[in-house]
């Protein structure tokens, strides 16, 4: 971190104790984390889209939206709607697709799936990804702490929603505090757009500030710099092997601490 030391390491059991004493002075107060990267090793977004995509599975009622992305991002629009996805996941991975731009994507790209053929499919990318063994153990004692004190746990991701909704189940996490990037869907269906504010930077915020009001935000946990907005808004701001961004991102933040046992 470049105007101060780095931020001081702490243990599991540390954050524990530190939540609690902030809980004192906020008895009604939240948890949130991050889930990619944070909460688990991985990207599970990336995993379904993967998967999807590396089967050709991603449907022609969502090519004209994908090509309108392609051509507004300068990417070859040729091809079908698979064809497309993967010329954006390309660009995306070259550095010349905007990278809040492509978590959207990877979202209303599932176009016409059926929402529980979609769930269906996250499941079963969850076992090929080995999410329990990726499930951070430092998170889980804190996840666990958490549940047994009865302090609300709040999931923000920006991976597509039904995934991350099959993450928080395996994780004891009620689907009420997922807040994940939603698709819009008619009739059980999925379209090519995004149902609310995508959870990306201060997307984050937003879309947390609308499930918690006024409510204290206790800690908050996150890896990378579209975290930086929700760590910001926290008593206790906890980095999770950051990125060096983020450490560059939050230098200034007298309260900021780092997980040392993830």
């Amino acid at each position: 971190m470049s105007s101060r030391q780095s931020a001081r390491l702490v243990t599991a059991d540390e954050l524990c104790a530190r939540i609690d004493g902030e809980r004192r002075l906020a008895p009604a107060g939240v948890v949130a984390s991050d889930g990619d990267g944070t909460l688990w090793l991985g990207d599970v977004g990336d995993a379904l889209f993967d998967s999807v995509a590396d089967e050709g599975g991603f449907r022609e009622c969502a090519r004209e939206a994908l090509c309108a992305e392609a051509r507004a991002a300068g990417i070859d629009a040729s091809g079908g709607a698979n064809a497309v996805a993967v010329a954006l996941r390309a660009a995306y991975r070259g550095g010349t697709y905007d990278e809040g731009r492509y978590f959207a994507m990877q979202t209303w790209a599932f176009a016409g799936w059926a929402e529980v053929e979609l769930g269906a499919k996250c499941a079963a990318v969850l076992d090929a990804f080995g999410f329990d063994a990726a499930v951070r153990p430092a998170m889980r004692r804190l996840l666990d702490w958490c549940r047994a004190c009865g302090v609300p746990f709040f999931l923000v991701s920006a991976s597509p929603e039904a995934i991350v909704l099959e993450a928080a189940r395996r994780l004891g996490i009620d689907a009420e505090n997922v807040v994940a990037m939603r698709p819009a869907a008619e009739a059980g269906a999925l379209t090519a757009s995004l149902a609310a504010t995508p959870t990306y930077g201060t997307g984050k915020v937003e879309r947390l500030r609308e499930r918690l009001g006024e409510l204290t935000l206790l800690a908050a946990f996150g890896d990378n710099t579209w975290d930086a907005a929700m760590l910001s808004l926290a008593a206790l701001p906890v980095m999770v092997a950051p990125k060096p961004a983020l450490r560059e991102r939050m230098a200034a933040h007298a309260a900021v601490v780092e997980l040392g046992d993830a």
